[in-house]
């Protein structure tokens, strides 16, 4: 009997099973997860042994826990286990997406972030205990439209279905979501879609929507302390001495192709790189640097980048990595 293909995309959505919550705003999640099966052409399964919805077909797997939303990560983690599929890992992102409502975002908002740790959100927090891991891409959809009405105590208000108005100015976001979502198997329209972003999120970039142009986008996933490190350093700045940009450093080292088999190590390597600098224009190049350069440098650069907070992350990687090399110059001519 041959051997069953994998799915390269895995996204899971999070919401409270059965008809009383369909339409309630804790379960944008699993609205997402259906207009995304509509549009690949993918039926919904119930597997009951292990209490989620799956539709399954190509490259994708969906799955909706149905275990009521403090329960997700358990349905959730038997799917991922029940396919085979692998725990999400710094060595390859870009393979689990996670979706899921924010009252914390205004409603048409969408926001993104890698490895982001859980906050007051029962579904997440169960999803990141269940899987050991914070490393995936997490999509969040705002569903805040109170204004300045706070009568509501949270915990209702989530659980109210949409008002049609509501609903009305949140279904075109759903659809653009899904449409960023899928393009996420074409490695050439999102490098092309997230050149320069700071979070390089391969499923939605930049939010969409009402009130998503930079509000808060900026920093999404550095909201973690990073620079406290870097007190008391001077950190080069674009335009400075000696911070070459990035095409010089890329040309001098010779990295201006992929020519060659590179082995699928490092090419997820150098995808990590390029995500987590929001560089995915430079996708390939990252790649021949992780092939050919050691690694532990390149994480060593990386590390760097991450404390110092910079705004040009791909530039400070680049400068950081000469550094280092020089650093290591003298014990490699000894």
């Amino acid at each position: 009997m041959g051997t069953m293909a994998q799915p390269k995309y895995t996204v899971i959505g999070l919401g409270n099973p059965g008809q009383r919550y369909a339409d309630s705003r804790h379960n944008v999640g699993f609205m997402v997860l259906d207009a995304l099966a509509q549009r690949l052409g993918l039926e919904w399964q119930f597997k009951p042994k292990i209490e989620v919805e799956v539709a399954k077909g190509g490259d994708w797997l969906l799955i909706k826990p149905q275990g009521y939303m403090n329960r997700s990560g358990r349905g959730a983690r038997a799917a991922l286990d029940f396919y085979g599929m692998a725990l999400p890992a710094k060595e390859s992102p870009g393979r689990l997406w996670v979706v899921y409502d924010d009252l914390d975002l205004e409603l048409g908002q969408v926001k993104d972030s890698w490895a982001r740790g859980p906050k007051d959100h029962r579904g997440l927090n169960s999803l990141v205990g269940q899987l050991g891991s914070e490393l995936f891409w997490q999509l969040r959809l705002g569903i805040d439209a109170r204004q300045v009405d706070r009568t509501v105590p949270p915990e209702q208000y989530v659980l109210q279905a949409f008002p049609a108005e509501e609903r009305h100015r949140l279904d075109p976001v759903i659809k653009q979501v899904v449409r960023r979502v899928m393009s996420a198997s074409d490695p050439r329209r999102r490098a092309d879609r997230q050149a320069g972003k700071r979070t390089g999120d391969p499923a939605v970039g930049r939010g969409v929507g009402r009130g998503t142009s930079d509000r808060s986008g900026r920093g999404t996933s550095d909201r973690s302390g990073r620079g406290a490190s870097d007190r008391g350093t001077t950190r080069p700045r674009p335009g400075q001495a000696g911070f070459q940009s990035l095409g010089d450093v890329l040309s001098q080292h010779g990295l201006v192709d992929t020519g060659g088999y590179i082995s699928q190590e490092f090419q997820d390597f150098g995808y990590r790189l390029a995500v987590e600098l929001g560089d995915l224009k430079h996708k390939s190049l990252y790649i021949k640097l992780a092939k050919e350069e050691d690694r532990r440098l390149l994480e060593n650069a990386l590390s760097f980048v991450k404390d110092a907070g910079a705004d040009s992350p791909a530039k400070l990687f680049m400068w950081k990595l000469k550094q280092l090399r020089q650093q290591r110059q003298p014990s490699v001519d000894q």
